[in-house]
């Protein structure tokens, strides 16, 4: 059987020059079109209009963030290059604009140019404008010209033209920090005459990025001559009292495997373990699990002062997930022993956590559990004591209210230096309390807000309560002044009182400051039943001169049933 051909029409419409003029359509035979030219046709038309829009739908992924750049998880094998536009959409919002700087196969690094919100891994990244390329801008016609003419920019072949290689700029270091000097007197007015001065010198020092690279050094140091008209208890007429609280180098690079820290340092992720005189190694795991260990000598608690005969050794592990502004949890557990020449001091278990869940509230809890073995055993007649536990929750009710609840049980633990003393001063030492606060905001120029807590001891027949509440007014009476007034009070076993206080502040170009405050501390022990009062008045004020320069100083007037003096504060420094 003979198959019939298989007829298209085809309308071709051209110019009209006659009204009456037909169209007629023209017939084409598929048997003399093999099918193969029409497929090849449609590819050829379709493909140009899919590799031009396949990039601008497709969704790609946060894939890491680092301090500077987003990360994407695509690159040059997605049809990506160096000076495209992506944007980052979070519930059909833009919340960020990136420019593509650095571009490898498989990923792509971007410099944020805006954000309105938090970017953080996962969020979807979309292409909204593609960098044109050299040859594509070389390569345009003069519209003035016909189109059948080339350009000469094309016609031309053009000898390249070595351009001359630009060093490259290094990262520089970022230093910042403060030197001050400072004064106290004391002069007492009474028949005592215990008069007291306290010069003071202050320096903190951090510099980043050193070299160029994600080395830092830290340095936080004080030195304060104190110097007494008598000498009275244990304490001298003259002494000096120098302290360091951290000079250390560290290497810290969250996308490296190994960071470290030396020193005299204190982490942020275990601050319960205390400061160490030595070293820190931290592994990076991935994005979210870091471990690390560190060991070194204890400083002197009560001067900062080297001493090597206490040793600590410990490590850690932690857990982050999520980033700040938005939700995010950190675990921190931790294990630190300390060792006086060989001696168990104390061994315990640290543990950490916190979250948050973008705004609306935020938990905060540590805990310390001391594992007793050898003599500590013997005298706390157990192997696990807890001797440290707080956990603050603050919830915020609406846009204008918030509150905060919190609870305290600290317990003294017997180390080298505590181990003979008297097992009563630690059972007195237990302590647990609760606290909460409350803060409103009434308009936008007004806030009250108050606390209240009790705390009790595991000996005290009665808890100690302490309150206080206030009003804070800006733009009072004038733009940028501040009124404070505030409430305080208190009772526990031997006395109780009361702490009215109010302070008008004002805030000056350029940053300078100036308050004036007035209040009185009234308070009746119950061994005599009498009233005490004592009055104070108080000027104080901060000026930023030329040259990174600040002066700030304080005027105080004391008078009541107590003590008559005058005091005085005067500190001079240099921010750079």
């Amino acid at each position: 059987m003979k198959a019939r051909p298989v007829l298209i029409a085809i309308h071709e419409e051209k110019p009209m020059i006659n009204q009456n003029c037909d169209l007629k359509p023209r017939i084409y035979s598929l048997n003399k079109s093999p099918f193969r030219v029409i497929l090849l046709v449609c590819v050829l038309f379709f493909l140009p209009l899919h590799g031009h829009s396949q990039n601008k739908n497709q969704i790609f992924k946060v894939k890491y963030l680092s301090k500077e750049n987003v990360y994407l998880d695509a690159g040059s094998d997605a049809g990506l290059r160096v000076g495209d536009i992506m944007v980052v959409r979070k519930k059909d919002k833009v919340i960020a604009k990136l420019e593509i700087v650095f571009i490898a196969k498989q990923s792509a690094s971007c410099k944020i140019i805006t954000k309105i919100n938090t970017v953080i891994q996962g969020d979807k990244v979309l292409l909204v404008k593609r960098k044109k390329r050299a040859v594509e801008s070389m390569g345009k016609i003069d519209p003035g010209t016909k189109g059948t003419q080339k350009s000469e920019v094309t016609a031309r072949s053009v000898p390249a033209r070595e351009m001359p290689k630009r060093k490259k700029k290094r990262n520089k270091t970022r230093i910042s920090g403060s030197a001050s000097m400072q004064y106290y007197q004391l002069r007492d007015h009474s028949e005592r005459k215990m008069h007291f001065e306290q010069p003071t010198v202050r320096f903190r020092l951090r510099a980043k990025q050193i070299w160029g690279k994600d080395y830092n050094f830290s340095v936080r140091t004080r030195s304060r001559y104190y110097q007494r008209s008598t000498s009275y208890n244990t304490l001298p007429r003259e002494e000096w009292r120098n302290r360091i609280y951290e000079v250390s180098f560290d290497y810290s690079n969250e996308s490296a495997l190994f960071n470290y820290q030396i020193g005299r340092i204190i982490s942020n992720k275990f601050s319960g373990v205390g400061y160490i005189d030595g070293a820190q190694l931290r592994l990076n795991l991935n994005s979210k699990f870091t471990t690390g260990i560190f060991a070194g000598t204890q400083p002197q608690w009560q001067y900062s002062s080297f001493q090597t005969s206490m040793e600590k050794y410990g490590g850690f592990i932690n857990f982050v997930d999520g980033k700040y502004g938005s939700r995010r949890l950190e675990t921190t557990l931790a294990a630190a022993g300390e060792y006086h020449s060989g001696m168990v001091s104390r061994e315990f278990l640290y543990l950490q956590n916190s979250y948050n869940d973008g705004g609306r509230w935020n938990l905060y809890q540590s805990l310390e559990i001391d594992i007793n073995r050898d003599w500590r055993k013997k005298v706390v007649q157990e192997s696990l004591s807890l001797s440290s536990l707080y956990l603050s929750l603050r919830y915020k009710i609406s846009r204008n209210v918030a509150t905060t609840f919190s609870y305290d049980n600290r317990k003294n633990y017997y180390s080298y230096d505590t181990r003979t003393l008297a097992d009563s001063l630690f059972d007195d030492a237990l302590r647990h309390g609760f606290r909460s606060s409350l803060s409103i905001k009434l308009n936008k120029t007004l806030r009250f807000y108050s606390n209240l807590g009790v705390r009790k001891r595991e000996t005290d027949n009665a808890a100690t309560v302490s309150f206080a509440g206030g009003l804070n007014k800006s733009n009072f009476f004038g733009r940028w002044v501040n009124l404070n007034i505030r409430f305080s009070g208190f009772s526990n076993l031997y006395a109780r009182g009361f702490n009215p206080s109010v302070r008008l502040g004002k805030t000056f170009r350029h940053g300078h400051t100036l308050n004036l405050s007035y209040g009185n501390y009234n308070y009746i022990l119950d061994s005599t039943n009498k009233n005490r009062m004592n009055q104070w008045v108080r000027l104080y004020g901060v000026f930023e001169m030329k040259y990174r320069l600040f002066l700030s100083g304080e005027f105080g007037y004391n008078w009541g049933d107590d003590s008559t003096d005058h005091r005085i504060l005067g500190e001079l420094g240099y921010r750079f």
